[in-house]
């Protein structure tokens, strides 16, 4: 504004007068419409978060809202041994070794020394003539000159060649299968003497698709679209965490799920799915995991010279579509009808699984019918034999030592050592892993799922890793020695149920207690515990009456999907989130209110023996609720009226006696009454015997 009286009559300056002013109203405007629009418009931002650690920038500290996790299929036609833990299993032309020290997965890898040829590791495995396949082998060098995966017997199936002493790299080979077995090799070229490891050795069979986009992958690449899992494998209890510090020892804000996904194992098509509904996560399940051991009501179908073929009753599975691993985690070959050992089917008709058993495995003989017994023993991972033809040793390992029905029985275990009994087997036994099946569903199914958390993004950079295996809350009695312990060796209370790979955090009473010390060991065998990780806490922290729980990372890997979602971009959409999440939070907060009423409500008390000819008609107790409120439910018959049907005991007898109302019936509702006399005495008076029914409460003051 101008003042004529200081600055005189100057000419009108439009420029400085109107124009500038305009502009900055002009903008305080546009300021104000994006303001108007942050409040008046729903916006969120889409994110993926895949798998491994990534940063996230977020424009708004907000919640993450999933909209899906989808399931996956692994399955090793390996089975487990290219964990490279167990050196039997191999074929090879050198000297191999367990090395504790060097792995990629598990407790263990294979080292080789080279003699005064190249050195080679081999497994065979089933195929199917023209599917496609992918072999990975993670492999490092000692002093070799050079280490590679190869197919036997197809042409050019050779991998790319690992010179790297520093850390493992994947060597990779893709290839057309020609026949119906396989073997692959690892092979190291050097000198005599030269040494290189191998770890987690994977065979997958892929689509068309895949095989052909593989093509295009760098090897790195090729080992992280298809990771090494032992067997079978889905998508196993995913996770997302924010950490908030780089060195990832503090859990922010996690949202874990405690649930198999699974899908085709080659195409990836009906997968399983998660999606949240209410605050709630559910799935869509279109598949289905089963442990196939001895609890299982197995029955027995026909035999063949070899072979045994035995079912279990399935329903809702759809024909053809399962995936059975043996015990040592092989893939056994779905064929209908079955022509050999080793074989499995899943029939919708006859609602049935069948699987073929070696007489090897079983020692059931081929001139005898195994009983349920029989059946169950195997399935609990025991031989049957003659213990007056085999010691113990020799009938685990020979495939002559058989059962023919007559002799002395006894059972062996399968793996391991050779124990052995008489007696029935009725449970199975460690290092003994059951048969597992996974087949699709004929109808999918809706089932909610256990979560915990909810996972959250601070403004600006976020930490999150995204991964799988996580077990939420897992119940645990830790053990003294000289300290309390978690997980302190496989054969006591203390130990966790799967082999650990992290201890995330441990729960007293449900409550965060962070007196617990995490232990780290590199060679868990040395340790005499499950995994890597154990816990322990001095004598004088721990309470003896508490109720203890961790939270854990298994050490067995699965493969990783991702977490598909959004999160709030602007004010409008964080004051609706805000208040789905009340809403949500008061529904779920009254329904555990109400089942906590249920679970706390006293249990009814019914009296052994009713008095004076009264019979219960199936409704009959007494009990007190809130210290000082008496019910009574009765539907009683047959009694003399004026007599007393049950005498109430001390503390639940009224001050004053007390007359109530009652109904009886002949043909039609009749009168009656009970005197409930202060000496506890229940009696009816009036009305017909035929039947009475009565529900009443009465204070004890």
């Amino acid at each position: 504004m101008k003042d004529p009286v200081a600055e005189g009559n100057d000419f009108f300056d439009v420029k400085t007068m109107m124009n500038d002013n305009w502009e900055k109203i002009d903008g305080f405007a546009g300021v104000m419409d994006g303001v108007k629009e942050r409040f008046d418009t729903i916006t969120r931002q889409e994110v993926t978060l895949n798998a491994g650690v990534q940063i996230i920038t977020a424009i708004k500290s907000a919640l993450f809202s999933l909209d899906g996790v989808t399931g996956r299929m692994l399955v090793n036609l390996l089975g487990r041994m290219g964990n490279c833990e167990s050196v039997g299993l191999w074929s090879s032309n050198t000297t191999i070794a367990t090395d504790t020290a060097n792995k990629t997965s598990g407790t263990s890898s294979f080292k080789l020394t080279l003699g005064s040829v190249p050195a080679t590791a081999s497994a065979s495995f089933l195929t199917m003539p023209g599917k496609k396949y992918v072999a990975v082998a993670d492999v490092k060098n000692g002093n070799t000159s050079k280490i590679a995966i190869s197919i036997n017997g197809i042409a050019g199936a050779v991998g790319n060649e690992v010179t790297s002493a520093s850390a493992f790299a994947p060597s990779v080979v893709r290839f057309a299968a020609t026949d119906f077995f396989h073997i692959v090799t690892i092979t190291g070229t050097g000198s005599a003497g030269n040494t290189f490891n191998m770890d987690s050795v994977r065979v997958y069979e892929i689509s068309d698709a895949d095989y052909a986009a593989a093509a295009t992958l760098t090897p790195a690449q090729v080992a992280a679209k298809w990771p090494y899992v032992d067997s079978i494998m889905p998508v196993r209890n995913p996770y997302a965490i924010r950490w908030t510090d780089t060195n990832k020892t503090d859990i922010a804000s996690m949202l874990a799920l405690q649930t198999d996904l699974y899908a085709d194992p080659v195409t990836g098509e009906n997968a399983d799915t998660v999606f949240e509904r209410e605050g709630q996560y559910f799935k869509s399940k279109k598949w289905n995991g089963l442990t196939l051991d001895g609890s299982l009501p197995w029955v027995y179908y026909e035999t063949a010279t070899g072979y045994k073929v035995v079912r279990l009753p399935i329903t809702n599975g759809l024909s053809d579509k399962e995936r059975v691993a043996k015990y040592d985690g092989k893939l056994i070959q779905h064929a209908f009808p079955v022509s050999a050992s080793d074989q499995s089917y899943l029939s919708a008709a006859s609602n049935a699984l069948g699987l073929s058993i070696p007489v090897a495995d079983s020692g059931w003989a081929d001139g005898y019918t195994p009983t349920t017994d029989d059946i169950k023993a195997y399935f609990y991972g025991y031989k049957a034999y003659d213990a007056n033809t085999f010691f113990p040793a020799d009938a685990q390992v020979a495939t002559t030592a058989t059962w023919s029905g007559t002799g002395t029985k006894y059972w062996v275990q399968r793996v391991g050592a050779a124990n052995y009994t008489q007696t029935v087997p009725q449970a199975s036994y460690a290092g003994y892993t059951p048969y597992q099946l996974v087949y699709q569903l004929a109808t999918p199914a809706v089932e909610p799922i256990i979560s915990e958390g909810q996972l959250a993004f601070v403004e600006g950079d976020n930490q999150v890793e995204v991964g799988t295996g996580i077990l939420l809350r897992e119940v645990v009695k830790p053990q003294l020695n000289g300290q309390y312990f978690i997980n302190g060796a496989t054969t006591t209370s203390s130990a966790l149920k799967n082999r650990v790979g992290d201890i995330l955090r441990i729960y007293r009473n449900s409550k965060d207690d962070k007196a617990w010390e995490i232990i780290a060991h590199s060679v868990p065998a040395n340790q005499n515990l499950y995994g890597f990780k154990q816990a322990r806490l001095d004598a004088s922290l721990y309470d003896p009456s508490a109720s203890y729980s961790v939270t854990y990372l298994m050490l067995d890997k699965s493969p990783v999907a991702a977490f598909v979602g959004s999160y709030a971009a602007n004010e409008k959409t964080l004051l609706a989130d805000l208040v789905d999440s009340v809403q949500q939070t008061s529904a779920r907060l009254s329904v555990v209110e109400n089942k906590k009423a249920e679970k706390d409500a006293p249990s009814w008390i019914t009296p052994t023996t009713l008095l004076n000819g009264w019979v219960s008609m199936g409704v009959l107790g007494y009990r007190k609720i809130n210290n000082n409120t008496v019910q009574v439910k009765a539907r009683i018959k047959s009694g003399v009226i004026g007599q007393p049907f049950m005498v109430l005991p001390e503390g639940y007898r009224p001050l004053v006696g007390q007359v109530r109302p009652v109904h009886s019936y002949t043909t039609t509702d009749v009168f009656a009454a009970v005197l409930i006399n202060a000496d506890g005495k229940f009696i009816v008076s009036g009305g017909s015997n035929n039947e009475v029914n009565i529900y009443l409460e009465f204070t004890l003051d």
